[in-house]
């Protein structure tokens, strides 16, 4: 939609982004429409991840964006060096997701958000760029009349013209129909999947070929391809690794027993035993968020302990529950390690440096508050700060489904219902923070 010239605002005193309209456009009204409405649309937005419009301008017959200059990489270059850290992935995702949201609650889709189209600045904010493509949502708009643009009625916009580009194309916007904010929600999702793999989420040798695996994305007619099968046992894929270049399954050994295995993503995929041994099980292992450690539950002793052990090529393992423990859940800090114990939620301290090293168990929340369903359902997680816990709770009608809680400010419910006398917690009664 024109070319882009780094220049100085001698009034201001401030460097901008020109983005020129092409002699070869200037006398396409419908061209300049689209210019002209890109320019009242960005007027509009003003949001810290959202490249802000100073002005339109126009000289000797040239017409141009004054725009501002968004320093650093596009994301677009970030992944073309290779996936995206989880840890590094979510503050740009978070970031895309606000100048999205903004935009959207005012009527304004972009409809060609790509990689190439977000600017990372040198201290990490996202500048979304090139609203060129954008449609205001009819009827949802306030100030200026955008329904005047000929590019937004019916009659100009008709199926089949497409605006945008494929790999990130909507299905909807792909078959050439009307679109809304969820084309934006779809582009963000591939643009997410791009910068955790590393790589296109659709591709095609041509144009067509794209547009047609993004439509048999939607409408279920698309080529499966399957990463995990096995004949001779059944295989429960149970998580990834942190970096996504891992697929942690459970397998049913040749002895009746479980066995953790994992399944590489990349170059030959061949899966590889974890933990596996003839006379136990070993399962419901979880990776610790670097990826360093494997927290597992075994029966070797004769009954259910959580244990971890290093991943990669160090040895080692250490006993963490003292009296019995299943699903382990790592702190997304990986200091502090969770499981469940007779229906206990339990923690443990966790130290990695100079050498590993875990706290005494300790109760954070009894069996009272957070007990299992009956059918022995006791999973449960834990959120990123660690001060909540989302658990299955069995319903105190006969009959009913099971239920999904979240308990907020737990240790408040905890001593209110010591206070009450209805539950009582033993140990050193003391709440760490969780951080």
């Amino acid at each position: 939609m024109g070319e882009v010239y780094r220049a100085t605002d001698s009034r201001l005193g401030r460097d901008v982004a020109l983005k020129i309209v092409p002699d070869v456009f200037a006398s396409d009204a419908t061209r300049m429409g689209r210019f002209e409405r890109e320019a009242k649309i960005l007027a509009s937005l003003n949001h810290p991840n959202i490249a802000a419009i100073y002005g339109l301008e126009e000289s000797n017959g040239i017409r141009a964006l004054a725009m501002e200059l968004a320093e650093g990489q596009t994301l677009a270059e970030r992944i073309g060096q290779g996936a995206v850290p989880v840890d590094d992935a979510m503050p740009i995702a978070k970031q895309i997701c606000d100048a999205l949201e903004y935009a959207h609650e005012r009527g304004v889709i972009h409809r060609d958000l790509k990689p190439a189209n977000v600017k990372i600045t040198p201290d990490g904010t996202v500048k979304v760029l090139d609203f060129g493509l954008a449609k205001a949502l009819e009827g949802e708009t306030s100030g200026a009349d955008m329904s005047n643009s000929p590019t937004l009625s019916q009659i100009a916009t008709p199926a089949g013209i497409l605006l945008g580009t494929a790999a990130y194309m909507a299905p909807e916007q792909a078959r050439g129909k009307r679109v809304d904010c969820r084309a934006g929600i779809w582009a963000f999702g591939v643009v997410l999947y791009e910068m955790l793999t590393g790589k296109p989420q659709f591709s095609g040798e041509t144009t067509s070929d794209m547009l047609a695996e993004v439509i048999k994305s939607a409408d279920g007619s698309g080529k499966e391809n399957p990463v995990l099968a096995s004949k001779d046992s059944p295989c429960v894929p149970s998580s990834w690794s942190p970096d996504g270049k891992y697929l942690r399954y459970w397998r049913l050994g040749s002895t009746g027993k479980w066995e953790t295995w994992v399944l590489p993503i990349k170059g030959e995929r061949k899966p590889r035993t974890l933990l596996a041994n003839s006379e136990f099980d070993l399962n419901y292992a979880a990776f610790s968020p670097d990826g360093k450690y494997l927290a597992y539950s075994s029966n070797e002793s004769g009954r259910s302990e959580i244990y971890v052990t290093p991943f990669g090529q160090e040895s080692g393992k250490w006993q963490i529950s003292t009296r019995g423990g299943i699903n382990a859940v790592w702190a997304r800090s990986g200091k502090q390690l969770f499981y469940r114990e007779s229906g206990n939620i339990v923690a443990v301290d966790v130290i990695t440096q100079p050498a590993f090293s875990a706290s005494t168990p300790r109760v954070v929340a009894p069996a009272a508050v957070t007990a299992p369903v009956s059918n022995g359902l006791d999973i449960f997680d834990v959120s990123p700060h660690g001060k909540r816990f989302l658990i299955h709770q069995q319903s105190s009608e006969p009959g009913h489904t099971v239920q999904i809680n979240v308990v907020l400010n737990w240790s408040e419910q905890l001593r209110h219902l010591a206070a009450s006398g209805k539950n009582r917690v033993a140990g050193r009664g003391a709440f760490a923070p969780f951080r």
